[in-house]
Parts: C-alpha cells; sequence; structure tokens
C-alpha cells in the first residue's frame, strides 16, 4: 500500500492475486473491476442513449451449506418466471444480474 503523508488517501501499489473466491482481498479486487465496467456502461446508455435505470434487489434468507444449491435453483427459477412477465418483457431492455 501506498499513501500520502497523512495516510489519509491509500493506493494498492502491487498485489499477487491467488485468485481464490474465498480470498476477501480477491474478492473485493474482482467486485470493484466488475463495478467499474458496469459503472462505465451505465454512464454510456445513460449519455449517450438516454436510458434510465431502476436498481432492484431480492434477497432470500440465509439457508444451510446442504440446501445452497437448491436455494441458488429456486432464485434462478423465480428470476426466470419474473422475466416472462409481460410488464416486465414490455419495459425491460436488459439487466445486470449478480448473485452473492
Amino acid at each position: 500500500m501506498v499513501g500520502d503523508k497523512t495516510i489519509e488517501k491509500m493506493k494498492l501499489n502491487r498485489f499477487n492475486n491467488c485468485e481464490n473466491w474465498f480470498c476477501p482481498v480477491c474478492a473485493w479486487k474482482k467486485t470493484r473491476k466488475n463495478a467499474l465496467k458496469i459503472s462505465s456502461l451505465m454512464q454510456y446508455l445513460k449519455e449517450d442513449e438516454e436510458k434510465e435505470f431502476l436498481f432492484l434487489t431480492l434477497t432470500a434468507s440465509n439457508v444451510k451449506a446442504e440446501e445452497l444449491e437448491d436455494e441458488i435453483e429456486h432464485y434462478n427459477q423465480s428470476f426466470q418466471r419474473l422475466t416472462q412477465r409481460k410488464a416486465v418483457k414490455q419495459a425491460d431492455k436488459g439487466y445486470v444480474r449478480k448473485l452473492e
């Protein structure tokens, strides 16, 4: 890490990726990279294409590890049903989806 004299502004100077999704630093770095890409795309669409955006957060209760695969499958099916609804199809021009 490199910072200014007051150590108020810090910048990551060099980093060795372990590329393990459970590594908090690697996960954070990947998330920041994806967020920057999406932000740039959204800015372009807003300015040049004059598109507007809706932000939707879907949540579910925590589940045990044994139930996680079934819960993800249920989530994917539910999201698919949502996107197939007539009202959603008419309004939807595309979306970005992330499962955490």
